[in-house]
């Protein structure tokens, strides 16, 4: 069964124009993976270094349809706390597991990784005031083990 990526979850919730529809939508769509990445962008203690020199070069494998290549956003969720600024790690392996999780992804959730990377959206209706009315414990969630 095809489950679609978080980029095209926040995309078609993005598109709804009633909040409460919004809000019924994305609550049927929330998984933990989704749940990460959102608790990323707008939980404020959550921080992450700069990551704009690191580069996407699609892989062979990510050619393929979204959420169908071996290692797609949804599984690598789980590991978004070796990113922040709260893991032991130097900012060079920092950058080179964030160059092959990249590889490893569809061109979409690339950019909506870059997008929580830097603490943002690309989609205006799913803002933080809109996440803080209708998902309060999102910004409780944590991004770490």
């Amino acid at each position: 069964m095809y489950m679609s990526s978080p980029a095209e979850i926040l995309k078609e919730a993005n598109e709804i124009l009633d909040q409460v529809h919004r809000a019924e939508y994305l609550r049927g769509k929330l998984r933990p993976s989704l749940q990460i990445l959102l608790a990323a962008v707008f939980n404020p203690d959550v921080s992450f270094p700069d990551y704009s020199d690191v580069t996407y070069k699609e892989s062979q494998a990510a050619r393929g349809s979204k959420g169908i290549v071996d290692s797609n956003l949804d599984k690598e969720c789980r590991r978004l706390y070796i990113f922040s600024n709260a893991s032991a790690l130097s900012i060079e392996k920092k950058k080179a597991k964030l160059s092959l999780l990249f590889e490893s992804l569809h061109k979409e959730e690339v950019a909506l990784l870059k997008d929580v990377l830097n603490k943002k959206l690309p989609y205006g209706k799913i803002n933080k005031k809109f996440m803080e009315a209708k998902f309060p414990g999102v910004f409780v969630k944590r991004i770490d083990r």
